[in-house]
């Protein structure tokens, strides 16, 4: 019987299997709570980005650069070449965000 497989379940299979687990009233706050967990999450990232590029600013002024040198930094960073870099890091587009 190694060659036989099992028939995977239909969605309506699925979904009796839940709502005899699960009443309604928790199967609707899924959603919800998914939604809020990644809305979180996301403004999460965010301001962790906001905070790291703020001290990286911080970082390169203390490091006795002057403002046109930080001005010219932050030029590089957001020109089409520092952003294909930085998507080459993190392996992501940044035109699909």
């Amino acid at each position: 019987m190694d060659g036989h497989k099992k028939k995977k379940p239909t969605k309506a299979e699925l979904q009796a299997i839940v709502d005899t687990i699960m009443p309604k009233e928790e199967q609707e706050k899924i959603p919800k709570f998914v939604e809020s967990e990644i809305k979180g999450g996301h403004i999460k990232n965010m301001m962790i980005g906001y905070q790291v590029a703020n001290q990286m600013l911080l970082d390169y002024i203390n490091n006795h650069h002057t403002i046109d040198e930080v001005k010219s930094f932050v030029e590089k960073n957001v020109s089409k070449d520092g952003v294909e870099t930085m998507e080459k890091v993190i392996g992501g587009n940044y035109n699909e965000i």
